[in-house]
């Protein structure tokens, strides 16, 4: 599939999962009940201020009763908000992952098993630092990027990335944010075509051996391999024609984020237009 093409399905998947969570709200949700409670409430309270300015303070007592009966049925409506949230949630699940399946931005994407038995790339066995190199066959100029991650028993235990560049640098330096403790690097910043890339990566124990206490063994355990994966040049990426305030973000680089800021924004044109809708 071609990469604009995906842009623009992206955002019609999120358009449509807009318009099912907001279905699934509409039929599972207890809007109407919500707001009468919000009403009854708001009497209520009303009610409440004007017995104690007039000094009637049975009155008052026994509104302060009814709103503490009010309070147990507004929780219980609260609560019963979890069920279409699920529902959503389930959906919201199912949509992306469908969409990280045919991002075509990975199927030309490389993996390197990286080692650290002093063979091939790594030069000293058992230092807690693998090592593994990539052949530049490709022409694809300007960035390049390197995310390496750690697993254990076939779990992902933490991943982090790197950039290099072919040819040229370029002014994107973006690389996604690491997730545990573990350091990538590769051996120069600009290469040549058929040039080699020495990719190292180390592995550091988890917040003093947070996890690995909580998974029984108490100590840091390394990890039992590391795997590269080489993207050669071609990423997901839509530019914004503005910035969004507060994060501060202007390229959006993963299919899932666009997801979000679509679904996001057609939730809140979809609430704007229907709010005004109804007070006509």
């Amino acid at each position: 599939m071609d990469l604009s093409i995906y842009i623009i399905a992206v955002a019609v998947a999120a358009v449509i999962y807009g318009l099912i969570a907001r279905g699934i709200q509409y039929k599972l949700g207890n809007r109407k009940e919500m707001e009468e409670i919000q009403r009854e409430s708001k009497r209520l309270n009303q009610e409440y201020k004007d017995a104690m300015s007039a000094g009637k303070k049975e009155k008052a007592e026994e509104i302060m009763k009814e709103q503490m009966t009010l309070i147990g049925g507004m929780n219980k409506v609260m609560f019963a908000q979890f069920k279409p949230m699920l529902v959503i949630i389930a959906i919201f699940i199912l949509f992306t992952s469908v969409l990280g399946y045919f991002d075509p931005t990975l199927s030309d994407d490389n993996q390197v098993n990286l080692n650290d038995d002093g063979t091939g790339c790594d030069s000293i066995a058992g230092d807690g630092i693998y090592s593994g190199c990539y052949l530049l066959e490709g022409n694809t100029t300007g960035k390049w990027t390197v995310t390496v991650k750690a697993f254990n028993d076939g779990n992902e235990k933490a991943s982090n990335g790197t950039i290099f560049y072919l040819s040229e640098k370029t002014d994107d330096n973006f690389v996604e944010k690491a997730k545990g403790e573990i350091l990538v690097n590769v051996d120069k910043e600009i290469y040549n075509p058929g040039e080699e890339v020495l990719i190292t990566a180390e592995h550091k124990s988890d917040s003093h051996g947070f996890f690995d206490f909580f998974l029984g063994s108490g100590e840091y355990t390394p990890p039992q391999s590391m795997v590269a994966v080489i993207d050669s040049g071609t990423h997901f990426e839509v530019e914004l024609p503005f910035t969004i305030p507060i994060l501060d973000v202007k390229t959006i680089y993963q299919p899932y984020w666009w997801f979000i800021l679509i679904s996001l924004v057609f939730s809140l044109a979809f609430s704007l237009v229907a709010g005004r809708f109804l007070k006509k």
